[in-house]
């Protein structure tokens, strides 16, 4: 740019005959010139990498995805159309892959409320709602929209619910005002009951949460809880016994991480969070959990599976 000012407007343009000898570029043009060059160099390998994550689906991709194109939900509503009233958190994907005639409503959630201000706007919903129809819970789309406060194991307790397919990446209701929830069919409710009648013993680690292990799961536990205890993530770190048993993208690592929004994992039944965490097959040295946001952990806790006394984090 300083060249190009130095340059008479006749001499850019051409319209005057005769040579014109251009100015040198100065060694402030040049240098600039070479430090955009190794800039944008440097791009090749963060790009390369990036398009090589799009392309195995390990990238957000809207709806064309890789993660909704393999998901078993969408799969399963593919090989078994569903007819009637559809409800979801995002009623667009499910009419992509549903090839029946449906109407389709958008989920209603709790907001920045409660989760039990959201149980109660749905039901209110479902009141409402044709007997023949379904609630479809895509964990995917549930990721991108934090205004859920509740997930399946809430919604496997409503009497207005029968579970119709319970899915890798989410589940189906289908609506049934005459519905009784059976004994045993939510282990979420299983384990606060487990928990307040004193089978499961003392936790092995308490904190802001206390921690159990209940059938290769690691079970959470709050009371009271309010909406503001379960926004933050969850991380879970296991280092296993056996350094080899670690998948092949947590060896450089040395532990394994399986952390998990709450409404994955967990439920909030009245004043009481309970969440399950399954646990990898393999010996475990140590597990080590808490909650963390934008950064700063809030708690963490570290437990040793098979200690026989509670610890403290």
């Amino acid at each position: 740019l300083a060249v190009e000012r130095e340059r008479p407007l006749l001499g850019r343009l051409r319209l005057w005959p005769g040579r014109r000898r251009s100015p040198k570029p100065s060694n402030a043009a040049a240098a600039v010139l070479l430090a955009l060059s190794l800039w944008l160099a440097g791009q090749a390998v963060p790009n390369w990498e990036h398009v090589s994550q799009a392309n195995a689906g390990n990238l957000w991709q809207a709806y064309s995805g890789e993660r909704w194109r393999h998901s078993e939900t969408l799969r399963y509503i593919r090989e078994n159309p569903l007819s009637g009233e559809i409800w979801a958190v995002k009623p667009i994907i499910i009419h992509f892959h549903n090839s029946a005639d449906a109407r389709y409503r958008q989920l209603p959630g709790g907001g920045p409320g409660s989760g039990p201000s959201g149980l109660a706007a749905l039901r209110s919903q479902l009141a409402k709602a044709s007997e023949h129809g379904y609630l479809v819970w895509a964990a995917e789309s549930v990721w991108r929209s934090a205004e859920y406060p509740f997930g399946p194991a809430n919604l496997r307790a409503l009497p207005e619910l029968a579970p119709l397919a319970e899915l890798a990446d989410g589940a189906i209701f289908r609506i049934s005002p005459g519905h009784v929830p059976g004994p045993g069919s939510n282990p979420h409710l299983s384990a606060q009951a487990a928990i307040a009648s004193g089978e499961l013993g003392p936790p092995l680690a308490r904190s802001v949460f206390d921690l159990r292990l209940l059938d290769r799961k690691l079970l959470y536990a709050k009371a009271p809880c309010a909406a503001q205890d379960v926004r933050a993530f969850f991380f879970l770190h296991v280092l296993p016994k056996n350094a080899a048993d670690l998948p092949a993208d947590s060896r450089r690592r040395g532990y394994e991480r399986l952390g998990f929004d709450f409404h994955r994992r967990g439920a909030a039944f009245e004043e009481t969070c309970v969440a399950l965490a399954p646990l990898p097959a393999y010996p475990i040295e140590w597990i080590r959990t808490g909650q963390t946001e934008r950064g700063n952990r809030i708690w963490e806790a570290t437990l040793t599976p098979g200690a026989s006394a509670p610890g403290q984090p």
